[in-house]
């Protein structure tokens, strides 16, 4: 959301009511596009997390460890759970 003021709620109900006036859309097409937008930002958010993070993982296992193995096997358990609740 480009224009929001502190408080989520404020913010977009002053943002709200002019772009449902200009894009001629009613308010459950808008809280939709809202919903996904908001859920994007989080995976985007989420995915900028884990690449900064990825490297820093790596090195304190192979400075604890010796090895990078027990990382991949870590992941490789997460996956399969991941695959499994899919």
């Amino acid at each position: 959301m480009i224009g929001t003021l502190p408080g989520r709620t404020q913010g977009l109900g002053l943002i709200t009511e002019p772009l449902l006036r200009d894009l001629q859309i009613d308010r459950v097409h808008f809280a939709r596009m809202n919903l996904w937008a908001t859920l994007k930002g989080s995976a985007q958010a989420l995915t900028v997390i884990a690449s900064a993070l990825g490297p820093l993982v790596l090195v304190e296992t192979l400075s604890r460890t010796g090895s990078y193995a027990l990382t991949f096997y870590l992941l490789t358990v997460a996956v399969l759970v991941l695959a499994l609740l899919a």
